[in-house]
């Protein structure tokens, strides 16, 4: 996925030598911040063609276009479910989870991500930046706990396949 250069960014697909390459958005507002669905059929991104930040997802050749957020907060960093059918994000400070037909909204958690929640590989839980922090909480936004209480910055978590494990980035030596 490719992010046109400028202020006006739309989304592309190509192929991995960049060949074929394919517009999938074409909009005066910024869309950024592709995701894909697992199994490649949909995309889901930010918008701003609403005057604000929505998630929307589009067909993988271009058809199919739907707002899936429609509030008047800033959506932003949209991450599928592993089986597909729920999307993370944040939205006003929140952490929310919602079908990924856009249905059932529940946001439960306050936060100050700046990158997109990761779902655990059996899509029970979810990790996400906490005030600098990563924090751990259920799906449905139970059992929340901090994971690493450190003065640096934790951020960009990521699961291990097996899901004993993350990764994430830091500054805990201050070398940036």
């Amino acid at each position: 996925v490719l992010l046109q250069a400028g202020a006006n960014a739309d989304v592309y697909v190509a192929q991995l030598d960049g060949s074929a390459t394919t517009r999938l958005t074409d909009d005066p507002a910024y869309d950024g911040w592709p995701a894909w669905a697992p199994g490649g059929a949909l995309l889901a991104f930010v918008s701003r063609r609403d005057g604000n930040a929505e998630i929307y997802v589009v067909k993988a050749d271009g058809s199919g276009l739907k707002n899936l957020t429609r509030n008047p907060a800033e959506d932003q960093w949209p991450s599928w479910s592993p089986d597909g059918t729920r999307i993370a994000y944040a939205s006003g400070g929140q952490l929310c989870v919602m079908n990924a037909s856009g249905a059932n909204r529940n946001c439960f958690v306050e936060t100050g991500m700046t990158n997109p929640a990761a779902w655990s590989p059996d899509g029970q839980r979810l990790i996400y930046e906490c005030d600098g922090d990563l924090c751990a909480i259920d799906a449905d936004g139970k059992n929340g706990v901090n994971l690493t209480q450190q003065p640096a910055l934790d951020f960009w978590p990521a699961w291990s396949p097996d899901g004993e494990q993350i990764a994430f980035v830091s500054g805990r030596d201050r070398n940036w």
